[in-house]
């Protein structure tokens, strides 16, 4: 499917080339017939060109520099830094963070929802995290096996979520290095949704990788309360629109994501529409989009309630409908949360769910499901983006009253949602 993100496949090669680890430089020399096989199986090869070759750049020029600090202090010394550096880190997650954590075993269990193929198959998350005076350990037993759909992820990417959480919530001003990684040991049982093995498809491994930090937010919630937020959506929301036109036959394809609402924090509300979790991204404007693709903005919003309540509410999710203005195209969607609430803490409340809609507010409106495949769209169509809203935290009767007065004026809340939540009438604002 148009961008490379089938939804609905059984294995890893209906997503795209399998390519083994291979030189891409070797000597100073590229490979050409590497680097030519990349974009002559790209519907957009010269758009992925540029991508590529930035990299390529990127990467040069960071070993043109280790090298020349090699020359400079020489390559002992330069080594010797770099095991220094690594020490030190795991020192001082020895030192520093394990004693913000107390001894003993926490659990929590996190779902993800629909696969692509199995529309009302739900997968089970089972973490364990034992804390000891020397380490972490944290063990993904009974975690659902490796499914025949794009909803698992490698043990690389496991890991990767698990190291930012910790190292997120604890103190994110440590440098990530091999350093943090030592005293920090994860189990994930080979063969299962959060190591998955060849030949199990893996472009949906986002599901599961922030779901991971959903579930080390939870159980750290019970030792660290003040540093961690409620759920926030929870969801790589990636929305692939393609269509037919162009003179070269190729046609175009849109790839991005949006975004929704931040949880609820211990002193202090959720970010709206704010990129949170183990992705970092940023907001594509819209006149770029419409000036470079078949296609118009209708709406681009807050959604108004659809932040969790709470002492400190969660972060409002947007709404956003495009307009298809291509003859004919598609829609490939990899979104999450639909069925499953981002989650509210100490007493807050759930947040908004996501949906999709297909000519929202017409007689034919339809809802879509969260994973999308190859839904054909024709010119005027349009698609409606709705995204998740955080979770609430802690006990919505504790929300200050000017709070909820704010938000209302400023169309975060309704008044009947205000009434409806907290218990007010506007007489205490």
């Amino acid at each position: 499917v148009p961008g490379s993100l089938p939804t609905n496949a059984t294995d890893m090669w209906a997503e795209g080339l399998a390519i083994p680890p291979i030189k891409l430089y070797d000597q100073g020399v590229l490979n050409q017939a590497a680097y030519d096989i990349v974009f002559r199986n790209s519907r957009l090869g010269e758009h992925l060109r540029g991508d590529i070759d930035a990299e390529i750049g990127a990467a040069l020029l960071g070993s043109r520099r280790i090298l020349a600090m090699a020359e400079r202090y020489g390559a002992d010394a330069l080594e010797g830094a770099f095991d220094a550096i690594i020490k030190n880190a795991a020192e001082t997650i020895r030192r520093e963070l394990l004693p913000k954590i107390k001894d003993g075993t926490y659990h929590w269990d996190d779902y993800i929802e629909r696969d692509g193929v199995d529309p009302d198959k739900v997968h089970a998350l089972r973490l364990t995290m034992t804390k000891t005076p020397e380490k972490i350990v944290l063990d993904f037993t009974g975690t659902d096996p490796q499914r025949r759909s794009p909803i698992n992820a490698t043990l690389s990417s496991c890991e990767s979520a698990t190291y930012f959480a910790i190292l997120s919530i604890l103190d994110p001003t440590i440098p990530a290095n091999y350093g943090v990684y030592k005293p920090i040991t994860i189990t994930a049982p080979e063969g299962s949704i959060v190591n998955a093995l060849p030949p199990a498809p893996v472009v949906g491994r986002n599901a599961i990788t922030h779901t991971v930090v959903g579930a080390l937010t939870k159980a750290l919630s019970q030792v660290v309360p003040d540093r961690i937020t409620a759920g926030y959506y929870a969801m790589s929301n990636v929305y692939i629109l393609a269509g037919d036109s162009g003179n070269d036959g190729r046609g175009w394809i849109l790839f991005d994501i949006e975004v929704g609402g931040g949880g609820g924090r211990h002193s202090k509300d959720g970010l709206d529409c704010y990129s949170q979790g183990i992705h970092n991204l940023a907001n594509t404007p819209i006149e770029m989009v419409e000036t470079t693709y078949p296609l118009r903005f209708r709406r681009y919003e807050f959604l108004p309630d659809s932040c969790g309540p709470g002492k400190h509410r969660g972060g409002l999710g947007v709404r956003r409908d495009i307009e298809f203005l291509d003859e004919n195209g598609s829609l490939n969607t990899q979104f999450d949360k639909f069925k499953i609430a981002p989650f509210g803490l100490f007493e807050g409340g759930d947040g908004a769910t996501g949906r999709l809609v297909l000519n929202p507010d017409d007689p034919n409106e339809k809802h879509l499901r969260s994973k999308t495949i190859d839904l054909k769209l024709k010119k005027g169509d349009v698609i409606s983006i709705w995204t998740q809203g955080g979770g609430g935290y802690g006990p919505a009767a504790e929300r200050d009253p000017d709070a909820i007065g704010r938000d209302i004026r400023e169309g975060k809340i309704t008044p009947a949602h205000a009434r409806d939540t907290y218990g007010y009438d506007g007489s205490l604002s």
